[in-house]
């Protein structure tokens, strides 16, 4: 509003300080950090168990075949001398790169709030911690890559129940692809599935057998290496992990259709992720690099990890369903 000059006759006024100007005599209040936006949502990467691996490579044997190596025999007969069928598996590391790289006059003339390095090196870490979310699932195993979870199962570990038609979402058909995983007796530590599937799996226990089961389990971080617990969605007791990164696909003449996968953990039996011995971390940070030329500073953000898989009965994949 302007102000009176006390002149009631002339009526005159003069102008108020402009909101622009008075910004200049004004800080806003800066909010320190960077609110980070979730891309996309993964649980089950925080529960997947790692072990380390000396050497480059993580290198175990696979028993395919021992059907025909034991028989029952009576008094006189021959024993059979049929070798077993051992294959060895070798399971390549993946790497990932990244350089939180900032100018040394940057560093020095812009960090009253925010460190800028810091705030360089917390958002690489999290575009390879996504990178590394999403080669879980799709990795193909070439270029660098992991070989993923779609790349890992076993074309017999397949359940396809679609006709002309996609499949939808069934508690047999959670069924029967759980009754493919027999690596630990029968036992099944998850089953995995994208945001869109979960919503329909919420839908048909509603319509049908009442209230979703919730279970609450611990995990330890492997990118922040700190302990923490989640509560996940069950069927018959086993969680269900959300991993957006699991995408719709276009097979069999059927568009839009996705994958359920179930499986098991652990070294020796299921699935495992493995790092390096040496770095003993998921993600490795190098100390503070100068380059003189440029007058800049930089750190390197690499990840070295793989994906094993030992006993190709620990993963099973239901394919061509969709949630609609």
């Amino acid at each position: 509003m302007a102000a009176w000059t006390g002149n009631d006759n002339k009526g005159a006024y003069m102008s108020s300080l402009s909101l622009a100007k008075a910004g200049l005599l004004s800080q806003s209040k800066l909010v320190q950090g960077i609110i980070a936006e979730i891309l996309a949502v993964d649980a089950y990467s925080r529960v997947l168990p790692f072990v380390l691996v000396e050497g480059k490579a993580l290198s175990y044997n696979r028993s395919l075949n021992t059907a025909n190596t034991a028989k029952w025999i009576d008094v006189g007969d021959t024993v059979s001398k049929t070798p077993a069928s051992i294959t060895q598996i070798t399971a390549s590391f993946g790497r990932i790169v990244a350089d939180a790289e900032v100018d040394a006059l940057e560093e020095l003339t812009m960090s009253e709030r925010t460190d800028q390095m810091r705030a360089q090196v917390e958002e690489k870490s999290r575009a390879i911690g996504r990178l590394w979310k999403q080669g879980l699932i799709t990795g193909g195993g070439s270029g660098g890559e992991i070989s993923g979870i779609n790349t890992l199962v076993d074309s017999d570990q397949y359940l396809d129940i679609a006709t002309t038609t996609a499949a939808s979402i069934s508690f047999d058909g959670l069924e029967q692809l759980m009754a493919k995983v027999t690596a630990k007796d029968g036992q099944v530590d998850f089953l995995l599935m994208n945001s869109s599937m979960l919503r329909a799996y919420r839908a048909l226990v509603r319509n049908t057998a009442g209230e979703v089961d919730n279970l609450t389990l611990g995990f330890l971080d492997p990118i922040t290496g700190r302990q923490g617990s989640l509560t996940v969605n069950g069927f018959n007791g086993v969680p269900i992990f959300v991993n957006d990164y699991v995408g719709t696909e276009t097979t069999g003449g059927l568009s839009g259709v996705t994958r359920i996968t179930a499986g098991c953990f652990g070294e020796g039996v299921g699935l495992t992720g493995f790092i390096p011995a040496k770095v003993g971390k998921l993600v490795e940070v190098t100390p503070v690099v100068y380059d003189q030329e440029r007058d800049a500073m930089f750190r390197r953000l690499r990840l070295i990890a793989g994906l094993a898989l030992y006993s190709t009965r620990a993963l099973a994949q239901w394919v061509k369903v969709t949630s609609s």
